[in-house]
């Protein structure tokens, strides 16, 4: 009975660890200040800009600033999460940018999001360029002060630092919140799968001689 026990908790040990393995997540945001929340915006104007300098992880090239905007509905819009976000081509001049590098492992597929809004005043819609690594898209997002959500993927081929650039491509402000990347767990491969389901067959087996 006893060597039966064994066996069955040995069983349910290796499952566990197959299981870990394969469904594990990696470490959390790899985004420095992805909620914009630092430094504290003071609330009269209700913002702190920034050019050509890095300011709590982010760097700000172009012709016009980029500002940390202390949540305002009446103006921006409310942010999506927290009390602050970003605000990339103050005066609305296209080609501002703001960025960070993020230090990623060859063959680990990360996971990019995050939120998108306009002015709750203006109606014409927002344009913004995401350049991940050697990943590049364009997308439009509603003006009004809605939030939009968007979500990449990207598997690097080499170990090393890979720049996240937003850059506004229209003569409009755009809002960014809630940035993260994320590495995704590995999917088991077929010889792990098999080796579980022989576990699986195995725990049954003991289970119904023991029966």
């Amino acid at each position: 009975m006893k060597t039966k026990t064994s066996s069955i908790r040995h069983l349910l040990a290796f499952m566990t660890a197959l299981c870990v393995a394969g469904g594990a997540s990696a470490d959390g945001n790899l985004v420095v200040n992805g909620d914009f929340e630092t430094p504290d915006a003071p609330v009269s104007p209700g913002y702190i800009c920034f050019k050509s300098i890095t300011m709590a992880g982010w760097t700000n090239a172009g012709v016009r600033d980029s500002c940390f905007i202390q949540q305002n509905t009446d103006v921006f819009a409310g942010a999506y999460s927290g009390s602050q976000f970003l605000y990339v081509n103050d005066f609305g001049e296209a080609n501002t940018s703001a960025q960070q590098s993020i230090t990623l492992t060859a063959g680990t597929t990360y996971q990019l999001s995050f939120e998108v809004s306009g002015f709750k005043a203006r109606s014409n819609p927002v344009g913004l360029l995401v350049d991940f690594g050697s990943a590049h898209h364009a997308l439009t997002a509603a003006n009004g002060g809605g939030w939009t959500g968007f979500s990449y993927t990207y598997t690097p081929a080499a170990n090393g630092a890979a720049v996240l650039k937003f850059t506004s491509d229209r003569n409009v402000g755009v809002n960014i919140d809630a940035v993260s990347v994320v590495a995704l767990p590995p999917v088991p491969e077929p010889e792990s799968w098999a080796l579980m389901l022989a576990g699986l067959g195995a725990i049954g087996l003991v289970a119904r001689r023991r029966a």
